[in-house]
């Protein structure tokens, strides 16, 4: 169970790393969650994302990612 716990929390990205990955402001992140572009949950007043619901919105929704994080996100895949 306790691995379970371990592996969502590696999972868990927060807004400034989608910032980061996306190269869009804060602005641009809220925005498409209201449009349902990319999917967001909160946990009390966190707001986190998880880092294999956003590659499927990225892929889904052809966005583009950043030099650095395209070379992350294919050796996290």
């Amino acid at each position: 169970m306790n691995n379970n716990i371990e592996d969502l929390k590696n999972e868990m990205l927060t807004r400034r790393d989608v910032m980061k990955i996306l190269n869009k402001s804060q602005v641009t992140i809220w925005t498409w969650v209201r449009r349902g572009i990319l999917r967001e949950h909160t946990l009390g007043k966190s707001v986190y994302y998880l880092k294999s619901e956003l590659m499927e919105d990225i892929k889904r929704n052809n966005l583009p990612l950043t030099r650095n994080s395209r070379t992350k996100a294919a050796s996290n895949a």
